[in-house]
C-alpha cells in the first residue's frame, strides 16, 4: 500500500464527513475565538425584528423570556406527566439517562433483501477497493 495513496483517501472522507457534521473535532474551539465570527451589534440590529417574527416570538426582550418560559414550562409539564409511561428513560443518580433504543421486529421482506444484498455482493477488503478505484480512476496518477 502506498501511503500518501491511503492518506488521500482517509482525509477525503474526512473533510467530507467534517462539511456534513457526522465528525467533530474535540477541543476544535480552542483553535479559533468564535467572537471574532459574530456579526457587530449594530449590524445585527435590524435583522432582529425580521427573525423574531419567523422565530415566533416577541421583538422585545421580556416579551420573549415570558414566551420562552411559557413554553419551557409546556415542555417540562408533558415530559413530566409521560414520564412513568416512558420506558427508555429512568434516573440514575437523579440524571436522567435514555436508554439505547430497540428496534422493532424486521418483517420477513427486510431479511429476505438483506440476504439477497448479502449473496449477490461480495464482501471486499479496503485495499482491494483502493486498487480497484486507483486502477479504474488514475486517482494515484494525479500529483504524483
Amino acid at each position: 500500500m502506498v501511503r500518501r495513496h491511503f492518506e488521500a483517501c482517509v482525509f477525503s472522507y474526512l473533510v467530507a464527513d467534517l462539511r456534513t457534521g457526522d465528525i467533530a473535532v474535540a477541543g476544535s474551539e480552542a483553535y479559533a475565538n468564535f467572537m471574532e465570527q459574530l456579526l457587530p451589534p449594530q449590524e445585527c440590529e435590524p435583522l432582529v425584528a425580521a427573525y423574531c417574527r419567523e422565530a415566533g416570538l416577541p421583538a422585545d426582550a421580556a416579551g420573549a423570556v415570558a414566551t420562552l418560559r411559557t413554553q419551557l414550562e409546556q415542555t417540562a409539564a408533558g415530559v413530566d406527566t409521560g414520564f412513568p409511561a416512558n420506558t427508555d428513560l429512568r434516573l440514575t443518580s437523579g440524571r436522567p439517562v435514555l436508554k439505547p433504543r430497540q428496534g422493532k421486529e424486521r418483517r420477513q421482506s427486510a431479511l429476505d433483501l438483506e440476504q439477497a444484498i448479502h449473496e449477490r455482493m461480495p464482501e471486499r477488503g479496503i485495499l482491494e477497493i483502493l486498487t480497484r478505484t486507483a486502477y479504474l480512476t488514475g486517482w494515484h496518477r494525479v500529483g504524483s
